[in-house]
């Protein structure tokens, strides 16, 4: 069946290494059509693998290829590859390296790309201060995300780019008044997100009335207060499919203002509704919150036809318990992340939230060992469990029971040195992890005895800090400044008996403070004799 279909899509992102190696040895280069890889923390030096078994030139068939987070040498020998390729393909680069990526080469070759991550941003200005050959870099390019740029430097892009058809801008650094013009005739979708001045009803025309194929437009800025009348806005996005905005500005007049919203043009035609506050104007559903807690409110001034409230609700995917339940009509029916901050009041919770959706269980707080039962037996579609609460307690409070559902565990508090009985309770109550996070452990041993003891592992991440005994401050400091003595410590330590494959990889922690560390990220095969022995 695998040789016979010649249409597949091919996506190797959060793969475990068995599933990697199960479709590497099985899939032939000429029946895909999509393919994704990715260099995530969850596998690590995945391209280099998948290069050192295929060529990128045997993907005659191939019109998609994404590379999520490839590594910057990886992906700069690939884009050498595929100069040639990438002329009749559709190349998708998003990469949190690529300030180490030579631009020229990345732009050369993809024809959408994405740069750019919270630590690590690039802005438009240091793509555009590039010495090499731009317009023949860019002919190509169809959609692009910048963290940052200048409206001269967006100005350039737009110009050169003359195929761009999605743009998306994080953050655009604009003048006071500045002119809101943009020359690109074949853009279809575009996102500019606004921070340090406020923007005019006059640029938002200036804007829209100079791009004629625009079909897709979203906004957030501050904004003066003409923005706030619904009837101008008319005349500007009646061609578009979707408007979303959202503006932080002073509102006098709130009713007023949202009568100008409430024409059949807004509310029957395009069906697109708002919200006003004192300080801000937003889009709803797509502004709207997508956290909860117990408190939460419906919007007071909403232009939402009454009887169509659950079209708030239906946005909220993260509930938060916080406080006793209060008594109100508010029912959430698709929330996939429920997080437990205080546990004073359960007996309601079924009739707040819908519990058959919930993928994501986050103990913020101590809980009883029956209620704790009992939760997790009212979440059927469970598997990831993220313990924020100390781990004593945690244990002394799930004496007897065992989660077989859950298949994620992430653990936010520390692990310390020599402290054998947390790895032991952590096997017994979670038997069937696939993917571990722990983002504080001062004990190099104890990682390598949690990659051996979860018998179905696949995927790990650690971070390694400073322990907090004296005595062993040096012996890990010394180790974390050299991230190859720290692998290949937690290698010889390893039951290589139990491993057919095993790649790791070090990352630097994202923040800074006095307990800095490390990331190791593992990906790993078990032996199936071992998992098979263990699992009987």
């Amino acid at each position: 069946m695998l040789s016979a279909y010649q249409g597949y899509q091919l996506s190797l992102k959060s793969i475990s290494r068995a599933q990697f190696d199960l479709i590497c040895t099985h899939i032939k280069p000429d029946q895909v059509i999509s393919l994704i890889l990715s260099d995530s923390d969850d596998t690590p030096g995945q391209s280099e693998l998948f290069f050192s078994r295929f060529q990128i030139t045997d993907f005659t068939r191939t019109r998609m290829l994404k590379l999520i987070n490839i590594g910057s040498a990886s992906l700069e020998d690939i884009c050498r590859c595929f100069k040639e390729f990438a002329k009749y393909h559709r190349i998708s680069i998003e990469s949190y390296n690529a300030r180490r990526l030579s631009q020229d080469v990345l732009l050369s070759v993809a024809t959408q790309i994405k740069i750019g991550a919270p630590e690590r941003l690039i802005s438009c200005a240091e793509i555009t201060s590039r010495s090499f050959a731009f317009p023949v870099c860019l002919i190509i390019l169809r959609c692009l995300t910048i963290s940052q740029s200048s409206m001269d430097d967006l100005k350039s892009i737009c110009k050169l780019a003359l195929r761009l058809t999605s743009l998306k801008v994080e953050n655009l650094i604009l003048n006071a008044n500045e002119e809101f013009l943009l020359l690109a005739q074949k853009l279809r979708r575009l996102v500019l997100y606004c921070k340090n001045v406020p923007v005019s009803m006059n640029q938002m025309e200036q804007l829209l009335l100079n791009l004629p194929q625009l079909k897709y437009f979203e906004i957030s800025a501050k904004g003066s207060f003409d923005l706030t009348n619904g009837y101008l806005w008319e005349s500007l996005t009646y061609k578009l499919v979707t408007f979303n905005f959202n503006f932080w500005l002073k509102i006098a007049g709130i009713e007023e203002i949202l009568n100008s919203f409430r024409t059949s043009f807004w509310i029957e035609r395009k069906k697109w509704f708002v919200v006003a506050t004192r300080k801000r104007l937003f889009s709803i559903p797509h502004f709207s919150k997508k956290i909860a807690d117990t408190y939460f409110q419906l919007p007071l001034h909403t232009t939402i036809p009454h009887g169509d409230e659950t079209l708030l609700f239906d946005k909220v995917t993260y509930f938060i318990l916080n406080n006793s339940l209060i008594s109100h009509q508010n029912y959430f029916r698709y929330i996939k992340t429920l997080e437990i901050k205080n546990t004073n009041s359960f007996e309601n919770l079924s009739t707040l939230i819908d519990l058959n959706h919930v993928e994501n269980f986050i103990l913020s707080s101590s809980m009883n060992h029956s209620t704790i039962a009992t939760l997790m037996k009212s979440m059927p579609s469970l598997q990831q469990f993220s313990i924020n609460t100390e781990l004593q307690k945690f244990f002394d409070q799930t004496k007897n029971l065992c989660f077989e559902q859950i298949r994620i565990l992430e653990i936010n508090q520390p692990i310390i040195d020599g402290n054998f009985y947390v790895i032991e309770q952590l096997v017994r109550l979670f038997p069937n992890i696939e993917i571990l996070r722990v983002n504080s452990i001062r004990w190099r041993l104890g990682i390598a005895r949690l990659l051996d003891k979860f018998e179905n592992l696949w995927s790990a991440s650690f971070r390694l800090e400073k322990s907090s005994t004296p005595e062993t401050d040096i012996d890990v400091l010394s180790f974390i400044r050299n991230d190859f003595d720290v692998l290949n410590f937690i290698r010889n330590e390893i039951d290589y008996e139990k491993y057919e494959a095993f790649h790791n990889r070090c990352r630097p922690k994202s923040t800074t403070g006095q307990n800095q560390g490390k990331y190791y990220d593992f990906w790993i095969k078990k032996r199936v004799s071992f998992s098979l022995y263990y699992s009987n």
